[in-house]
């Protein structure tokens, strides 16, 4: 019986050729599930640019600008107060390495917000359309 070796803290784990399949299967699972990533921006005119961009290059399906709201937070050892824009992005887990790339590369702020919050749940016919055009060419 073969066995797939994996690395893990240096040492080699042995995966029994039956749960290879499904461990691939997980692994496609989770990089379908959706996300609301959450990204603050200083304007709006950063706001719509960044979201156009996402929406061109497919990295997202869709993206809401929240309208100007309060930000409190401490920014190098002081308590700050800005306002900012937020962005609710719709995109998927496999997705999410290229659009945080795309952010950063378009960002002013020097550690933008972009935290990704899986979707526990949603109206099937939705979801399916944040896949398809998270997938159209």
């Amino acid at each position: 019986m073969a066995a797939a070796e994996l690395g893990c803290h240096g040492r080699a784990a042995v995966i029994s050729p039956k749960i290879g399949p499904l461990l691939k299967d997980y692994k496609n699972i989770v990089s379908l599930m959706k996300l609301i990533v959450y990204c603050t921006c200083p304007d709006k005119a950063i706001a719509e640019t960044i979201a156009q961009m996402l929406i061109e290059r497919r990295l997202a399906a869709c993206v809401n600008i929240l309208p100007q709201m309060q930000s409190i937070y401490r920014w190098q050892g002081q308590i700050e107060h800005d306002d900012e824009f937020l962005l609710l992005i719709k995109s998927d887990v496999a997705h999410f390495e290229s659009l945080q790339k795309a952010i950063l590369a378009q960002h002013p702020y020097d550690l933008p917000e972009i935290i990704g919050v899986p979707v526990a749940a949603g109206h099937p016919e939705y979801l399916k359309w944040i896949t398809n055009e998270l997938t159209k060419s």
